[in-house]
């Protein structure tokens, strides 16, 4: 217990020096492509509470937010959950909010007798969740910071696994968001109908299970088939790595992963553009 509790400390102590979501291209990847789902009718209600701004634009604010901590430091433990490996439910007592989070502001955002200022906070912060849920890494296993405490080698760069995920697997493209947007749309057709009709446990689900596979293999030790329990050497920060002793990563790992990473950010948008305009019809 007194572990989990440094650990979370830690993890809260690094998120204004840290990227707590998919990188701001992502995040108005996710916004762009959602914005193209919207009806007429949401759209234009959508407009009404952002004031004109387009879902893009709000994407990063609940990011960049944390900047002012004295104000906003409550909302810190929005940005992630804790799932752990071989834990079939979800605890929803465990660390973490990110579900509760979006539950909450769904709520916000559909009553259309709360505040409008009310409602659009509610809005920014939901654009952000419901893509912070979809990057695997925001439904930690409860052991290394959501991959924050996992060194990795990236194209000869040290970085760890969830800025990997954030933003350098995407930076690698050289695509802006909206030249990643008309890429992932031209793919919007293959997506099933079951992956469209799931509820958000199921998009943690998801990412859960995801996240066990993108933790690279040691070095100099065999990889396992066994899903991942215990932590990586890598993400020890008892032991002061030297780089040849972490996972050396390149465009091998960007293409293992190429199809994962461009569907969580298609199905982010797509679901929701979908909850919107299921929550403002």
């Amino acid at each position: 217990m007194a572990a989990t509790k440094i650990l979370i400390a830690l993890f809260i102590g690094s998120l204004n020096s840290s990227l707590m979501a998919w990188g701001p291209t992502g995040h108005r990847i996710v916004g762009e492509i959602a914005q193209k789902e919207l009806n007429a009718k949401t759209l234009l209600i959508v407009k009404d509470i952002l004031t004109n701004e387009s879902l893009a634009q709000v994407s990063t604010w609940a990011d960049e937010i944390k900047s002012d901590p004295d104000r906003y430091r409550h909302t810190f433990s929005w940005h992630y959950m804790t799932w752990p490996s071989g834990q079939d439910e979800y605890d929803y007592h465990g660390d973490g909010e990110l579900l509760k989070s979006i539950q909450d502001n769904i709520k916000i955002v559909r009553n259309v007798h709360a505040p409008k200022i009310d409602r659009a906070t509610a809005l920014k912060f939901l654009v952000h969740l419901v893509g912070d849920l979809h990057q695997p890494l925001h439904v930690g296993n409860g052991l290394d910071m959501g991959g924050n405490a996992c060194q990795v080698i990236f194209h000869g760069e040290r970085v760890n696994l969830h800025a990997l995920w954030d933003e350098r697997l995407i930076e690698k493209t050289s695509l802006s968001y909206s030249e990643f947007v008309n890429f992932l749309l031209e793919k919007r057709s293959t997506l099933k109908g079951s992956e469209l009709e799931r509820r958000i446990l199921h998009w943690a689900r998801e990412s859960r299970t995801l996240r066990d596979k993108i933790y690279p293999a040691e070095v100099d030790k065999p990889k396992s088939a066994k899903t991942f329990i215990f932590m990586k050497d890598y993400c020890r920060r008892d032991i002061d790595h030297v780089d040849s002793e972490l996972p050396n990563l390149g465009y091998q790992y960007s293409y293992q992963f190429k199809d994962d990473l461009e569907k969580r950010l298609l199905l982010g948008g797509v679901r929701l553009g979908a909850l919107l305009n299921e929550i403002l019809k």
